[in-house]
């Protein structure tokens, strides 16, 4: 009798109740092409800690603006400490930025509608320090996980240079990881309706497996490549993946243009990307691993 496939622990914190529905709706469809997952979730900053603190989770997809508790959106404590992993202070002594805020000298709301990221990100603190604003919780369920060694995902439905996100893509980018976000065509800070917890759902996968393969190190710094001589962009993998992966009838002429790119120009035959991309298929889609490898992989 064949040993049964570990089942990797996912924990993946979301308030909104349409979100909740699609993520629930694709992990359950993964579970029954044969990935071997077992997903708990979690809508508060509370119940997400007490979760990763009873249980050692093999990762976290996380949402970034949800309660604290239930009806209660951050504590000064909790706003403290997302002040200081995205470094207000040493983004508000940053010259660049003083030489913004001076040259607009406008309110808030106005500096907002700027394009500058800069701006962007000081106004957003200020708000959400002020409570004006949702505070980014989703960085401290990050930051717990980066301490306990755990590949996290953070997943919005906003765009990651838009004025509510731009803070935690910095403050990501600083711990190598990239926001999986949203884009409303023509409006960089709407939220769109849908998160692509597909995308969020493969990075985070190809994160435990380059962990468990030594590709990568998580710590409390973030993530960090193991190899001088490749650098995994595991954002592009999952987003690249994720297209390969949809029924041909959903597919754009632009999105094949885009998956064939990054399989036959990007990807180096044999490299550790691809060989990462053939475990990620084997070990969680493995009903559509001949149609991907056939498709699309270098031979």
């Amino acid at each position: 009798m064949a040993e049964e496939k570990k089942r990797l622990e996912i924990l993946l914190v979301e308030d909104q109740p349409g979100h909740i529905k699609d993520a629930q709706q694709f992990m359950d469809g993964a579970i029954r092409d044969g990935a071997p997952i077992q997903v708990t979730y979690a809508g508060t900053l509370e119940d997400a800690m007490k979760e990763m603190k009873s249980k050692r989770y093999d990762g976290v997809i996380s949402d970034i603006f949800f309660p604290e508790s239930e009806g209660h959106f951050g504590s000064e404590e909790s706003l403290q400490k997302c002040k200081e992993l995205i470094d207000f202070e040493g983004l508000v002594k940053y010259k660049k930025l003083r030489e913004v805020v001076t040259k607009y000298k406008t309110p808030l709301s106005e500096l907002l509608k700027q394009k500058d990221h800069l701006a962007k990100e000081y106004c957003t603190i200020v708000q959400w320090l002020s409570k004006e604003t949702e505070a980014p919780l989703g960085v401290l369920v990050a930051d717990y996980a980066f301490k306990q060694g755990i590949p996290v995902v953070l997943a919005t439905s906003t765009y990651h240079h838009g004025a509510k996100a731009q803070p935690v893509c910095s403050y990501a980018r600083s711990k190598g990881l990239q926001l999986v976000d949203g884009y409303v065509e023509g409006d960089c800070d709407a939220e769109a309706p849908k998160k692509r917890f597909d995308i969020a759902f493969i990075y985070l996968v190809g994160l435990h497996e380059a962990k468990e393969k030594g590709l990568i190190e998580i710590t409390e710094k973030g993530i960090e490549s193991t190899s001088e001589e490749e650098d995994l962009r595991l954002d592009i993998l999952a987003g690249s993946l994720s297209q390969a992966l949809k029924p041909a009838e959903e597919l754009t002429d632009q999105m094949i243009k885009d998956t064939e790119g990054y399989f036959t120009h990007y990807l180096r035959p044999e490299s550790a990307e691809v060989c990462l991309i053939k475990t990620i298929l084997q070990e969680y889609f493995p009903s559509k691993i001949d149609s991907v490898l056939g498709a699309y992989l270098p031979k």
